[in-house]
Parts: structure tokens; sequence; C-alpha cells
């Protein structure tokens, strides 16, 4: 199999987002047995903002698993618009485009090792 590149260009981009073991510490904290927050990433094109929030997801499911809990993203652009509401009232903010959120819920009742 055979091709030809026309065009390559590496883009460098660099894009704030919190660090995941503080993140994932500051969930752990505040869950009961659980949280919600709500991180923006605004302004990244589509591809880079999917490339984000996929590390986010997992790295913070790597250190939910390692202590037996469990982490759930919901991007605001893929949700129906009255998850996107119940979520909204929930932390009693508006989202944007740019929203991720995040459930971190401790599993309770098990020994700990």
């Amino acid at each position: 199999m055979s091709f030809n590149l026309e065009e390559f260009r590496h883009e460098h981009l660099r894009i704030e987002m919190p660090d995941t073991s503080e993140l994932y510490e500051m969930l752990r904290a505040r869950a009961d047995p659980t949280t919600l927050v709500d991180v923006e990433l605004p302004e990244l094109p589509d591809n880079f903002f999917r490339s984000a929030v996929g590390y986010l997801e997992t790295r913070l499911k790597q250190l939910a698993e390692a202590k037996h809990e469990t982490i759930e993203i919901y991007v605001a652009r893929d949700l129906l618009p009255e998850e996107k509401e119940a979520l909204e009232k929930r932390l009693t903010r508006p989202s944007t485009q740019s929203t991720i959120y995040i459930m971190l819920s401790k599993v309770e009742g098990l020994p700990q090792l």
C-alpha cells in the first residue's frame, strides 16, 4: 500500500487543565458518598478538547479504581438538554460548550485493606 502525504502540520497547543491527582483528591474529600464538579476547557478545537477529556477520564478512572471508587465524565455539549439542565441545577450555575462534569462515587461498606 502506498500513499502521498500532501501536507503535514504539527500544532503545539497549551491546554490549561487541573492537575489530575489534585483534582481527584479534592473529589475524594468532598464525596459523601458522591460529589460533582465541573471543569472548563475553553477555546479548544474539538479534537484537542476530546483528547483532553479522554486524558482526564483515563487518569481519574485509574486513580478511582485503585480506591474502589467510580468516576463518571459527562461533556455538556454531548448531553440532552434535560440532562444538562439537571446537572446545572445541581451545581447552581449554567454550563458552556466547554464544560466537563466529573462525578466521583465512593463505594460504601467495603472493608479497608
